[in-house]
C-alpha cells in the first residue's frame, strides 16, 4: 500500500492513504499495509476494554435504527442481541437474551417481551432452515446472516477501535453481561504438537459474538445490505 503514495512515486495522496489505514482495526493493519501474514493468536478482540466499551444504559432515541441478531442453540445457549446505531455510525448493544435448554416458543416469547413495541430494520439469524421457519411462525421473521467469519470479525474489530475523537464505534450496555463476557474471552483456536492451528476462533462461548458479527457485518459488510435496503 505504501508504494502507492505520491511521496514515494505512486498515484495516491498520502493523506488519503493515512485516512484509509486509520479506519482499519489494528489487528489487520500489518497485513494490509505491509503484506505480512496475520497472526491469529490469543484474543480475537484484543482492543476490547471494559472501561471503554461497556457503558451505563440509557434510553435509545426513537429515531435511531434498531436491529436484532439471533444465534440458535439448545444445549448451547440460544442468544439474541438488540443493537442500535446512531447518526455517527456508532453501535450500541442495548439488550440481550441468553438461555440454554429451552424451546423456540420460549425464546420467541422472551424476544417479544423484551422488544415491546420497538420496530427493527432487520433481524438476522443463523441459517438453520427449520429453526428460522419455526421462529417466523412464532412471530419473529428473520433474514439469513452473512456468515463470513473473518470479514465479520474485521467489521467488529473496526467498530471496537478508538477513533480520533477518543471514542470507539461500539458500546455495550452494562446489562448485557453475557455479551461483554464472551467478547473478552473470544480466542483464536490453538494448535497442538501434531496439528497446526486453524485460522478460526474457538467454537465455545461465542454465541453473542456470532450475533454481534451478524449485526455489524450485516450493515457494514461490502456488497451486502445498505440502510436503504432495509427501510
Amino acid at each position: 500500500l505504501n508504494d502507492n503514495r505520491k511521496s514515494r512515486g505512486g498515484h495516491i495522496d498520502d493523506k488519503e492513504i493515512d485516512e484509509l489505514i486509520a479506519q482499519w482495526p489494528a489487528e489487520v493493519q500489518e497485513t494490509r499495509v505491509k503484506g505480512r501474514f496475520a497472526a491469529f493468536l490469543g484474543a480475537v478482540y484484543k482492543t476490547f476494554n471494559r472501561s471503554v466499551h461497556v457503558i451505563k444504559p440509557f434510553k435509545i432515541p426513537d429515531e435511531w435504527p434498531r436491529y436484532r441478531a439471533v444465534d440458535f442453540g439448545y444445549n448451547n445457549p440460544f442468544a439474541c442481541l438488540w443493537l442500535a446505531r446512531d447518526k455517527d455510525r456508532r453501535w450500541y448493544v442495548y439488550n440481550e437474551h441468553y438461555q440454554a435448554r429451552e424451546t423456540l416458543a420460549y425464546h420467541a416469547e422472551r424476544i417479544k417481551q423484551i422488544s415491546g413495541k420497538e420496530r427493527y430494520r432487520c433481524t438476522w439469524a443463523d441459517h438453520d432452515a427449520q429453526d428460522c421457519r419455526e421462529l417466523k411462525e412464532l412471530g419473529i421473521p428473520t433474514m439469513p446472516a452473512k456468515k463470513d467469519i473473518h470479514l465479520g470479525i474485521e467489521a467488529v474489530q473496526a467498530a471496537l477501535k478508538v477513533q480520533g475523537d477518543g471514542k470507539p464505534r461500539l458500546f455495550i450496555f452494562k446489562n448485557c453481561r453475557n455479551t461483554a463476557k464472551e467478547i473478552a474471552g473470544y480466542k483464536w483456536r490453538e494448535g497442538t504438537e501434531t496439528k497446526d492451528a486453524l485460522d478460526e476462533p474457538m467454537s465455545v462461548n461465542d454465541h453473542t459474538c456470532d450475533c454481534l458479527r451478524y449485526g455489524i457485518y450485516g450493515i457494514e459488510g461490502k456488497f451486502y445490505f445498505s440502510e436503504s435496503d432495509l427501510s
